[in-house]
């Protein structure tokens, strides 16, 4: 496709690495080439391009590596030439054009922590209700993170919510990006990071805290004051979560390392005290309902495998019998065939015997 047929030539500022658009859009996706790199504007990310995601100020932020690709400074030469569909001029010819981080150099497929084999180290306050100044809290962990020269971390940021940390091997430093990296990639509170897990090597050898990034206690709700929860599994991994919540409806407890809370919106009518007391009892009554057609389930199941398990029997012995009356037919007709060839011998003895010529002896 010539995208110089029908498309208009636009200058526009750049600054910082930053684009403005007025669009309700809420997705950049890139593709480069040598010369330059076309985007378009989405309500849908796309995975096998890099993908920006629209600040609240309206503006897409590029990644520092296509900027460098192609000395990208404070203004930009572009072409529109569709709905939403731009392409960018670089000021010199990229060899190795940017393409997306491949899934494996950003996210561990390592099997998931079992929380139930989970320690209780302790529960920290995180820097006592304060951040540091790129808005991160921090968690001091000195004694654990003395034994770690160069740290694997793994945020979980979907639907569980945690942190696995553990010590980086040489296939780990080799396989996933450094820190440094993922923070020029999707920012410094990865606001372009649009995964539900990201696993990244930290070098920080001479720190003994951990900085918790802005992206995953905003996500997970945790309270500056309140204090997180430590363990450590038996495989040497650390794991940071936030504390455990209670279902405001029926008090279950909600661990967010198994499930995220979710937050319900309701009317000023419904969250007057009567109308909760009533939503609270409707709710019991329906968990109750649904735990008595569980047992109920059950039960028919149970029934179910045991008349299963007897017609399985039955059709065993069925199948025994078949093949016990098989055995008797064929042995009945063998009798046959034996009857029929014997009866056929003395015919011809008999026949032989009428035939016979009486001699007579004097």
């Amino acid at each position: 496709m010539d995208k110089t047929i029908n498309s208009v030539s636009i200058r526009k500022k750049c600054r910082g690495g930053y684009l403005a658009f007025n669009t309700t859009k809420k997705y950049m996706n890139i593709v480069c080439d040598k010369n330059g790199f076309d985007f378009h504007l989405s309500d849908e990310p796309q995975e096998d391009c890099i993908v920006r995601v629209k600040t609240s100020y309206g503006k897409f932020r590029l990644p520092l590596r296509i900027l460098q690709a192609y000395m990208i400074g404070d203004e930009v030469h572009m072409l529109k030439y569709g709905e939403d569909q731009y392409y960018i001029f670089g000021a010199s010819v990229c060899k190795d054009p940017p393409k997306p981080f491949p899934g494996y150099m950003i996210k561990d497929d390592s099997e998931l922590p079992d929380p139930s084999k989970a320690v209780l180290f302790e529960n920290i306050v995180v820097n006592n209700g304060c951040e540091d100044r790129y808005g991160n809290m921090r968690v001091n962990l000195s004694e654990e993170f003395e034994k770690m020269n160069i740290k694997k971390i793994t945020l979980h940021i979907g639907e569980q919510q945690f942190i696995e940390i553990s010590e980086a091997t040489e296939s780990d430093i080799e396989r996933f990006i450094p820190s440094e990296i993922m923070y020029q990639e999707f920012g410094r509170n990865l606001q372009d990071f649009i995964g539900e897990s990201i696993t990244y090597i930290a070098y920080h050898k001479a720190n003994t805290h951990f900085r918790i990034p802005a992206i995953f206690y905003k996500k997970a709700g945790i309270d500056l004051k309140n204090p997180v929860r430590v363990y450590k599994m038996p495989d040497g991994r650390i794991i940071i979560a936030p504390p455990v919540e209670k279902c405001f409806i029926d008090d279950e407890e909600i661990d967010p390392i198994k499930q995220k809370p979710i937050i319900k919106e309701i009317c000023n009518e419904c969250a007057e005290n009567d109308n909760m007391d009533t939503i609270k009892d409707l709710v019991r009554l329906v968990k109750d309902l649904a735990a008595k057609c569980e047992r109920i389930l059950t039960s028919k199941e149970e029934e179910r495998k045991t008349y299963q398990a007897m017609l399985s029997k039955l059709n065993d012995e069925k199948k025994d019998l078949t093949n016990r009356i098989n055995k008797i037919e064929e042995k009945v007709d063998n009798s046959n065939k034996y009857k029929d060839a014997f009866s056929g011998i003395a015919n011809i003895i008999k026949k032989v015997n009428d035939d016979a010529i009486e001699i007579e002896f004097n």
